[in-house]
């Protein structure tokens, strides 16, 4: 007989470890800029751009396989407007209420850009994706980020290294339980007498999301981790895939993967790691053997575990302990002649038979024992009363 194939048990969003990265736009194409990341619960949009040879709602990314209600963080990494184009109507026109971030620099650039795309399109008032008063409206709801300025929102840990390219141009660095993700949007190692060369982070990070419009091959790779992302032109991204896979592919000790998704297409990753827990509180008091059990209360906030005492709970917590009294009545009726009996021995009675009727469902099972048990667990009363004190 053929064994019985187990059903699949779904793992809920926060537990997965498993990360999805989708380009809704600049998938093998230059223009409106759009990522999807999501892990552990969190969905975050990298850029917001439209593309620069279409018009109308053409020119947006794929934002109809997402729910805008969904993403709990959105970043812009520069002014231009294949990676920013799109975001008033974004913030404006659609369900989104999820939090914006760009540098101060960018934002200031964004609201004089946009408003002479506005004025300079040659379409239609019908076909606009937005107006005048969208992009002005759109300012309120962004807010800024110092370069190196860490920032938290959901859970979601992120700050951001000067990107070079253009004034404002930022690359931004995302932690999220523990795996770090390094977005560049467009960079330059070039530095001139008014921008910066682009920063290498101090921090390795787990996944590089890349852009790239060209590619000249003029020296050994650089690989900041792996996997790899690149989106841009086709032909462009395919001669960067090469090169890096060329490069490292007779070196054993790096195990690199590159990936070049097309647009909507989802790239998919796994990554577990160790959960660590903290001891806080009076827990720390004592010295930690080898060994040693700790006993306490696990805390689970933004994908970080402590350990702490019931009564350190609400310093570190926004819970508290409580004490709930409940008084129990049982009436019955007959003759009050029955056996005496310690309190405690009637507890055990009664918790014993309440296990024996007990029901598959749950419920207790009607039963003529009842006004005996009363009997025997106490004597001279028409009522059973108990009271028990119960801390949560």
């Amino acid at each position: 007989m053929a064994a019985k194939r187990k059903s699949d048990v779904s793992v809920p969003a926060e537990e997965s470890d498993q990360l999805l990265i989708r380009p809704l736009g600049a998938g093998q194409e230059v223009g409106r800029s759009c990522i999807i990341l999501e892990f552990k619960g969190r969905k975050i949009m990298l850029d917001c751009g439209i593309h620069p040879g279409l018009e109308g709602m053409d020119a947006l990314p794929y934002i109809d396989l997402i729910d805008p209600a969904e993403i709990d963080l959105l970043l812009i990494s520069h002014f231009h407007l294949d990676h920013c184009g799109a975001l008033p109507w974004f913030l404006q026109k659609t369900s989104f209420k999820g939090r914006t971030f760009m540098t101060h620099a960018t934002k200031a650039i964004y609201r004089w850009l946009l408003s002479d795309y506005v004025k300079v399109s040659n379409i239609s008032a019908d076909d606009m994706l937005y107006t005048e008063t969208d992009l002005e409206e759109s300012m309120e709801k962004i807010e800024t980020i110092n370069f190196h300025e860490v920032k938290e929102v959901a859970g979601i840990k992120f700050w951001c290294y000067h990107a070079g390219h253009v004034l404002g141009a930022a690359m931004f660095m995302i932690e999220i339980a523990g795996v770090k993700l390094l977005y560049t949007g467009d960079f330059s190692r070039q530095e001139d007498r008014h921008l910066m060369a682009a920063e290498i982070p101090s921090v390795k990070p787990d996944i590089l999301i890349t852009s790239m419009d060209h590619f000249d091959d003029i020296g050994p790779s650089v690989v900041m981790a792996s996997p790899i992302l690149v989106h841009g032109e086709q032909n462009e991204m395919a001669r960067l895939k090469a090169a890096l896979i060329r490069e490292y592919e007779d070196n054993d000790e790096v195990d690199i993967e590159v990936h070049n998704p097309r647009n909507t297409e989802a790239v998919t990753l796994n990554f577990r790691g160790e959960k660590l827990a903290k001891v806080m509180g009076s827990l720390t008091d004592r010295k930690c053997v080898q060994g040693q059990r700790v006993s306490g209360i696990l805390v689970k906030r933004n994908f970080n575990y402590h350990i702490v005492t019931p009564s350190d709970l609400s310093n570190y917590t926004d819970l508290c302990m409580s004490t709930v009294t409940q008084t129990q009545a049982i009436p019955h009726t007959g003759p009050s002649r029955c056996w005496s009996a310690s309190y405690a021995a009637s507890q055990e009675t009664w918790s014993r038979w309440r296990e024996q009727r007990r029901s598959p469902s749950g419920s207790l099972r009607a039963s003529p024992w009842s006004t005996r048990l009363a009997w025997c667990c106490w004597s001279g009363s028409p009522t059973l009363s108990t009271t028990c004190t119960q801390t949560l």
